[in-house]
């Protein structure tokens, strides 16, 4: 399997080298094939580095090609940003081992941080740096919803117990159900994935690149693979975007509260024929339930270790234990194995230092899309549901790393960058804007950059 996927890896990094477009499906597939690519090795270390070949196979004639094509580098001290975090999370990464006495993994640990990360932060300005008219930026995005549907597709057949697929936590904990997690998938990535799927499927609904007819069903199942993974930080982060994307909606509102309608009525049906799901979402109706629940996923119990274990080590908080150290560390300290919430695991990880620096990353995010979101034309749908994503995966990870490359999110964070980069680069070209007319080329975003 691993001499498979292996070949695949390289496949797809031949073929991204043929150009911008190729680079940028190339780099696709591999988030599509890395679900069930995610092989864990002695440890769960050590896991295939299916993104990171085609990344790295791609990055020298993409920096050829940005050198001898005029492109307009609006984001430029972005670029300057994600690089500084690299190499802090690097030096960072460094100095957690040598605090962890962990001397001869010192320079192994160190350098796979800066991969990951690397891998990430290219991903990232390999798809935000290539302008997209609205016919490339359609067709990459109906892909991706194709590739994610067929993630849909391989959990029905396993929930219809057609197909039996590995799960995350063994092959008995999988049978019949995904709330397990299904291709070395958890609960929270598989849920993550779903989410995007539905994120893309509205996507193009609102561009009218998908018939309602269509996507409507597809968005139904987005919802039932987002219930049936039992991610309970994903189904509030859905219910989070689904309102956004009916408020930011300007002259739209009523259409998109009968959408919402619609989608509410789905999850609330799929939720009822699914009791286990309705058992399961129960407990976080009700204040009592709500601090039931998260006592018994040892959540509040993670909170209180990570916060007491940052007050009585300041030098941790303000520089970080290093990344992929943060379980190990609180683990020893209070015996739980993760924090389940995004800011406390970056500010362990990365200290407050490099905490300010990785969440500003995604506060400039915040305010560009803000910007696009009532801009008219192409601009504004692509900014209105990417800024209603956006915050809803800020607010679903209170209680989960939705938004963070651990060892199980590495895939959806490189789907996360990806995504993100692949809307900037739309954003990008002048055509999204109203304000572009004949050889006037003036993107609005040109002005947040000064």
């Amino acid at each position: 399997m691993r001499d498979i996927l292996a070949v695949l890896a390289f496949v797809l990094a031949a073929a991204g080298v043929r150009g911008q477009k190729s680079l940028l499906l190339a780099i696709l597939a591999s988030l599509i094939i890395t679900a069930p690519a995610y092989q864990a090795t002695e440890g769960q270390r050590s896991w295939i580095y299916l993104q990171e070949i085609v990344v790295a196979a791609g990055f020298i004639p993409w920096a050829i090609r940005l050198g001898r094509i005029h492109i307009k580098r609006h984001f430029k001290n972005m670029w300057v940003h994600l690089c500084i975090l690299t190499l802090y999370i690097v030096v960072c990464t460094a100095f957690g081992y040598l605090r962890l006495e962990k001397m001869d993994e010192v320079i192994l640990r160190s350098s796979l941080a800066g991969l990951r990360s690397g891998a990430l932060v290219l991903i990232f300005l390999m798809a935000s740096s290539i302008p997209l008219e609205q016919k490339d930026f359609d067709g990459i995005v109906r892909w991706t919803c194709t590739g994610l549907c067929l993630l849909v597709l391989a959990s029905a057949l396993h929930v219809g117990r057609i197909i039996t697929l590995p799960s995350y936590y063994g092959h008995e904990a999988a049978l019949g159900t995904v709330q397990y997690g299904i291709l070395w998938l958890n609960r929270a990535s598989l849920g993550t994935y779903a989410q995007f799927g539905l994120f893309f499927s509205i996507l193009l609904m609102r561009s009218r690149r998908l018939p309602y007819y269509l996507g409507a069903p597809v968005s139904g199942a987005f919802l039932w693979l987002t219930l049936a993974s039992f991610s309970r930080s994903n189904v509030l982060s859905v219910i989070v975007f689904l309102t956004l994307m009916s408020v930011f909606a300007k002259g739209k509102r009523v259409a998109n509260l009968l959408l919402l309608v619609v989608l509410g009525g789905v999850l609330i049906a799929l939720a009822t024929i699914l009791p286990a799901v309705s058992e399961r979402l129960a407990s976080i109706s009700g204040g009592s339930e709500v601090e039931q629940t998260l006592e018994s996923t040892g959540r509040l119990t993670g909170w209180t270790v990570a916060v007491k274990y940052l007050f009585h080590h300041p030098i941790d908080a303000i520089l970080g234990v290093g990344f992929d150290c943060w379980g190990y560390t609180i683990y020893r300290a209070g015996g739980q194995s993760a924090g389940h919430n995004l800011y406390l695991h970056v500010l362990g990880e990365l200290g407050l230092l490099g905490g300010i620096i990785y969440l500003m990353f995604f506060f400039r995010l915040l305010l560009r899309l803000n910007r696009a979101r009532g801009s008219g034309g192409d601009a504004e749908p692509i900014g209105q549901l990417s800024l209603a994503l956006l915050i809803a995966l800020l607010v679903g990870s209170i209680t989960a790393e939705l938004l963070y490359p651990t060892v199980t999110q590495i895939s959806c964070m490189a789907l996360v960058m990806y995504t993100m980069g692949l809307i900037m680069g739309r954003l990008n070209h002048p055509s999204a804007w109203p304000q572009a007319s004949g050889g006037a080329l003036k993107p609005a975003l040109e002005s947040t950059e000064k």
